[in-house]
């Protein structure tokens, strides 16, 4: 039985550390193996294997964390202080587990687990680990700063201005930066941030010519459609007086406050417009436009942190689209409703944007057709959100952030995200079978998976509902779905019964190619097919080519929503920090091409 008194629970944990820290400190992967349950998972971001990744196996994971070459030797492991204490609960829907989080302190530096325990008579503490997730926080000698710490003395501070200090530093009249950083959004402030505070000198550069544009030129509605609870920004969390949903303004004037108080340098009315790596001065050359004026950088590392609005949209070839005599817009370029009033307008698309496009253009007065070409799963608000109920229980924003990497063991995940369909599929009963009435198509994921999956392998083919399903429901969102699309005409778009429907534009809510296509165009062909496909999941179910090393050295990808990205910001920035100092496997100072870790182009198996 799972214990439930909090002092037992807590007793139970020391038991199980104890014998834990006593086999990994003595190199005893037999003994370690034998506190792990035959069928667990566990879960690394950098603390042990410089990557991100699971093992799955009680043996396996036992001799990779006290065998492989790249491993760390563990100093100590301890219940940590300050989080949730050991406590029992129900993990990836089916198992009864007892929770805890540990401190470990090891030679590469500090870390935090967290460590789900199960019954087990063949386990010497009576408890086995059902399920590990391990996390570095700090590399020894270069730990971020602590409360109040500071780099600069008041003596230095007395001679110049602390302005003065950030002209000079954001200025790169002396220097190249140590990390260059292509996109000035919520992906690549993250990163810049944590390695910033780890005494790395990186420089962020954005085309847009004010901080936050990236969101403060997208149409004028747009919300966050999850609670600003899950998306504080690290090392700077939002006031308690902001909405529970936040508009894309206000997270546009955050960003620019963010780069100003975390004192990231920031290039704006920037575009990165090449870059080839120079192996015998291992460094990249990267040509920049910089209001127009071309300048070369030498960083040893570029992270590409562009997102979906930073790449190309996607355009999909409609047949007869070029007789269309109205106006045609990809979403990225849609700003206001109000200049379709009167209008009659067809979003292309079923997913977010299309959904948020649509509405808008029916509240300003407009008359929005939505044309389906596939599935979506809509879910409403409250079961969109059950996936984020970590962040809305009090505890830290880290404490949320572990919780929610470690629950991303794919083969777990999948078998979780059935149970939290089921119950969506009841709680948003009357929603669903209003859009099927009026023949919306619907699905629940792969595999009855729902909308999460889908998120990280097609970056959309979802809709978290804020009014939309019951517009298009009650008819005043219209509905056409593809196959029963003849072609565009003049007028608009004929039906293959020949009725032809009458449109003044056409808006294409289709997302965008995403992080990989800009890949040859910035880096050339030869580091496109390096570093292969960027994003989705491979064979095991991690991101491809991102958050960790790729197949080009010194080529990074950060990318995702603002809970995603600080999620992995500090994974990423520890391993780019690594490499600097010469502790990351296949940089220490070689100009030979790193030992990487390419993405796969198989498909993840079903377990």
């Amino acid at each position: 039985m799972i214990p439930h008194d909090p002092a037992e629970a807590r007793a139970v944990a020391g038991t199980w550390l104890a014998a834990f820290e006593a086999a990994l400190r003595s190199g005893d992967a037999p003994g370690a193996a034998a506190l792990i349950a035959p069928d667990a998972y566990w879960r690394d971001l950098v603390m042990f294997t410089w990557g991100i990744g699971w093992v799955h196996g009680a043996r396996e994971i036992a001799e990779t964390i006290l065998n492989d070459p790249d491993t760390t030797p563990v100093r100590s492991l301890s219940i940590a202080e300050g989080f949730t204490p050991p406590r029992a609960g129900r993990r990836y829907g089916y198992y009864d587990v007892l929770e805890f989080y540990c401190r470990i302190v090891a030679d590469r530096g500090e870390g935090i687990a967290l460590v789900r325990l199960v019954p087990s008579d063949e386990s010497p503490a009576g408890w086995a680990a059902f399920a590990l997730m391990t996390a570095l926080q700090d590399l020894r000698g270069h730990e971020r700063p602590k409360r109040r710490e500071s780099r600069r003395s008041a003596e230095e501070l007395a001679k110049v201005s602390w302005k003065e200090l950030r002209d000079r530093a954001c200025a790169y009249d002396d220097r190249d930066p140590e990390v260059l950083v292509i996109g000035g959004g919520h992906s690549g402030l993250f990163p810049a941030m944590h390695l910033t505070q780890m005494g790395a000198d990186v420089l962020v550069v954005d085309k847009h010519p004010r901080p936050g544009d990236n969101w403060r030129n997208r149409y004028k509605t747009l919300t966050l459609h999850n609670p600003t609870d899950a998306f504080h920004f690290p090392g700077m969390p939002f006031p308690d007086s902001f909405p529970e949903y936040l508009p894309k303004d206000k997270v546009a004037n955050w960003i620019e406050a963010y780069i100003d108080a975390m004192e990231i340098n920031y290039w704006p009315a920037t575009e990165f417009l090449h870059g080839e790596y120079d192996d015998d001065a291992d460094c990249w050359v990267a040509t920049v436009s910089r209001d127009g004026v071309e300048r070369i950088l030498r960083p040893k590392h570029i992270l590409v942190a562009t997102g979906g609005e930073g790449s190309a949209p996607n355009i999909p070839e409609l047949p007869g689209i070029s007789t269309f005599r109205g106006r045609t817009l990809h979403s990225k370029y849609f700003t206001s409703g109000d200049e379709f009033a009167g209008q009659r307008v067809l979003v292309v698309g079923a997913a977010t944007s299309a959904h948020d496009v649509a509405l808008e253009v029916h509240n300003s007065g407009g008359h929005a057709t939505m044309l389906q070409r596939s599935p979506t799963v809509v879910v409403s608000l409250a079961s969109a959100n059950a996936g984020f109920a970590q962040y809305f229980t009090g505890i830290s924003l880290l404490e949320g952030d572990l919780f929610s990497a470690a629950n991303f063991i794919y083969p777990l995940m999948r078998e979780a995200l059935k149970v939290a369909v089921k119950s969506f599929k009841e709680q948003d009963r009357g929603m669903i079978e209003g859009l099927e009435r009026v023949g919306f198509k619907y699905d629940y994921g792969e595999d009855d998976t729902g909308f999460v999956l889908k998120f990280f392998s097609q970056r959309g083919g979802y809709y978290f509902n804020v009014g939309g399903a019951e517009a298009i429901a009650e008819g005043r969102i219209g509905l056409i779905q593809n196959e029963n699309v003849d072609r565009f005409v003049a007028e608009g778009l004929r039906l293959k019964d020949g009725t032809v429907e009458r449109f003044d534009a056409v808006v294409y809510a289709t997302g965008y190619l995403g992080p990989e296509s800009e890949v040859a165009r910035l880096f050339g062909q030869e580091v496109a097919e390096r570093v292969g496909r960027v994003g989705g999941f491979d064979e095991r179910g991690e991101i491809r080519a991102s958050y960790r090393r790729t197949g080009q050295r010194g080529l990074w990808f950060q990318h995702g929503s603002i809970p995603t990205s600080r999620v992995y910001a500090l994974p990423l920035a520890l391993q780019i920090k690594a490499a600097l100092v010469g502790a990351l496997p296949g940089y220490g100072g070689s100009s030979a091409v790193a030992a990487a870790h390419p993405s796969s182009p198989q498909e993840v198996p079903t377990p």
